[in-house]
């Protein structure tokens, strides 16, 4: 149920959702989790300059609990054709019910693993033309509790791993014609 609204210089939404999971499986068995979930956005419109905030808290049934994530990005405008950019946040994913509750004589869920979370920043560059565009971004993730199948010896099964940070670039072009 998202609302919003905009001022003069000043974009903001706000919204609440609801929703039920469920799974009716002979393999995995019958499940169901509740999620409830609240956001805020807030967007100012600046000439040059783009900035946005994303809050938000995510509560989940079955033992998975509240969680708290957000982004913050900036993109400024150095030319019409040049754009800089950056944004950091936190972000968290749930197990999934293959990853919880699984079961074969080769893969074994797990349903004491908790959710992943992940802090993340990044900038980059933009270069865009009437029919083509670059992108360059630089990117760095800081993981933690994050969810992987692991080789036990005879079967894999899921583990929450204490930490996995990642590094990188990304390099996009994209053309098109009109």
């Amino acid at each position: 149920l998202p609302l919003s609204w905009e001022m003069e210089r000043l974009k903001m939404a706000i919204g609440f959702d609801l929703g039920r999971e469920d799974i009716k499986s002979t393999r995995l068995n019958n499940h169901f989790r509740w999620h409830e979930g609240a956001f805020f956005s807030l967007n100012p419109h600046l000439s040059k300059l783009n900035v946005n905030l994303d809050l938000r808290l995510d509560h989940y049934s079955e033992g998975l609990g509240t969680e708290f994530s957000h982004n913050f990005s900036v993109a400024y405008h150095l030319t019409q054709d040049l754009k800089l950019r950056a944004s950091t946040g936190r972000s968290f994913r749930i197990p999934s019910y293959t990853e919880l509750y699984y079961f074969s004589p080769a893969n074994r869920g797990n349903q004491n693993i908790s959710p992943e979370h992940a802090w993340h920043l990044e900038g980059g560059m933009d270069f865009l033309q009437p029919n083509w565009e670059i992108e360059a971004t630089v990117f760095h993730r800081w993981g933690r509790d994050v969810i992987d199948w692991i080789d036990m010896g005879t079967y894999w099964q899921v583990q929450n791993l204490i930490q996995v940070n990642t590094l990188g670039i990304t390099l996009n072009f994209a053309t098109w014609w009109r």
